[in-house]
């Protein structure tokens, strides 16, 4: 995408229709340095259950990359994907 440094579009509600619904945030920028430090790209969701989300990616072959955070504001966690790709889940505090 050519937009700007640190844009961000959201995307509505995703679902499979067998499991809960997720949101998907898409950052552009202009280069990969602007969103990490010595890691890929970051794919990053809002979950409703952390630990039957983490569950599911570790069946499909992801791997914890550290441990689970609980900071004041919900759950925060980072899995490495089979390929590489690093994803961040968040489940916000109720």
């Amino acid at each position: 995408c050519p937009a700007g440094p640190l844009s961000t579009a959201h995307t509505p509600s995703i679902s499979d229709g067998a499991h809960q619904q997720f949101h998907l945030s898409i950052q552009s920028v202009e280069s990969e340095s602007q969103l990490c430090t010595g890691y890929s790209p970051v794919l990053n969701f809002d979950v409703v259950d952390m630990d039957e989300t983490i569950a599911r990616c570790v069946q499909m072959g992801a791997n914890l990359d550290g441990p689970i955070q609980y900071p004041a504001h919900g759950k925060v966690a980072a899995l490495r994907a089979p390929g590489g790709q690093m994803i961040g889940l968040y489940e916000p505090a109720v």
